[in-house]
């Protein structure tokens, strides 16, 4: 099982969440993980094909289960170094919850973090409420302070979502968030929710506006990241998506329960693998990279497909990421200031 190429493991540490956000796609069933499951997860992952891999610990919001994620943390942290694999170990959150022992415990750990955030504050407070419907802008703002204070700003970003409704000062709040708090974005339209023409052109439009800002900012002593340029410096993991895609390989999911999901938009009919019981081996082991049999199985297993007008947006995205990417990693070979970005950039959160 360990010939299978994978670098990228999510880990859903529980399926609980403080906030009631109305585009929110994810069921909540008040679950929290095993030790058990984590551990056999990080066995698999660690020990499969590739040295340069990424763990992230993502939703739904992974500091409720404070204790477990430090076990989850403490035990992926032994088994990188014991492994001598180039692997970050990353975690996504809405930091509400953060203070400065648990910003403590994550420098500690080497663990590099991200927040997801609406950056307009009326369409955060519109958006992204808790349970009890109090607005919660002011609340991560303040947790903004507190971590640009006490981490370092080379293992934080910023997960910079993008609802139809703040599209239109999307690059504008992109300056606003490069002139005051972060380096380093990762640009991430909003599914679940739907994309008309004039608002994928307004998201393309502004998306090269940013890419072109990042793209100049290297030449300066204050350089620019963004985390899907980030990612394919460091794996080149994009450009090999788009020449096939195949939602079994390269990276997988895990849910509380131990199954294999590969993707949140997983079919619930479709148990693919659990990494108890190592069910339906011949998906995970599949190499026909066949570009016809892969969309099937996208189609077959995954609701992703069923929007095309999200994942334009994101193929628009990575193919900008490619093009940057390849740009400067051409430039690098003459230039020793693309060549620097890069050895910065490989380190910086790819997401």
């Amino acid at each position: 099982m360990f010939d299978k190429e994978v670098y990228n493991l999510k880990i859903n540490v529980n399926n609980i969440c403080n906030l009631n956000c109305s585009y929110c796609f994810l069921e909540k069933w008040m679950k929290e993980i095993s030790i058990d499951i984590v551990e056999k997860s990080l066995d698999f992952f660690i020990n499969s094909k590739w040295n340069k891999k990424i763990i992230r610990i993502y939703w739904w919001e992974p500091l409720l289960s404070f204790d477990l994620l430090k076990k989850t943390i403490i035990i992926a942290h032994n088994k990188i170094k014991e492994s001598k694999k180039d692997i970050m170990l990353t975690i996504c959150s809405n930091w509400i919850l953060l203070d400065i022992d648990k910003i403590e415990f994550f420098k500690k750990y080497g663990v590099y973090f991200a927040l997801s955030y609406l950056w307009n504050r009326n369409i955060h407070n519109k958006f992204r409420k808790y349970k009890n419907w109090k607005w919660t802008y002011d609340i991560v703002r303040n947790k903004m302070v507190l971590i640009l204070k006490y981490y370092s700003n080379d293992k934080v970003a910023l997960a910079f979502d993008v609802h139809t409704e703040n599209v239109g000062s999307f690059y504008k709040d992109y300056k606003e968030i490069i002139n005051l708090w972060f380096d380093t974005i990762n640009i991430a339209p909003i599914v679940w929710i739907k994309w008309t023409k004039s608002s994928i052109y307004e998201m393309y439009k502004n998306m090269v506006k940013v890419f072109m800002r990042v793209y100049h900012s290297i030449w300066s002593h204050n350089p620019l990241y963004l985390c899907t340029i980030n990612r394919e410096l460091r794996y080149w993991e994009l450009s090999k998506n788009f020449s096939w895609n195949c939602i079994f390989f390269k990276y997988f999911e895990l849910g509380v329960n131990g199954d294999i999901i590969f993707t949140p938009f997983w079919k619930s009919n479709k148990n693919a693998w659990n990494i108890l019981t190592w069910i339906n081996k011949e998906l995970i082991l599949c190499n026909n990279h066949n570009m016809s049999k892969c969309l099937q199985c996208s189609r077959d297993y995954s609701y992703w497909n069923n929007d095309n007008s999200v994942n334009e947006i994101i193929n628009r995205r990575n193919l900008l990421s490619i093009k940057f990417a390849k740009l400067i990693k051409e430039k690098a070979e003459n230039n020793i200031i693309f060549e620097n970005y890069i050895q910065k950039a490989i380190n910086k959160m790819p997401f």
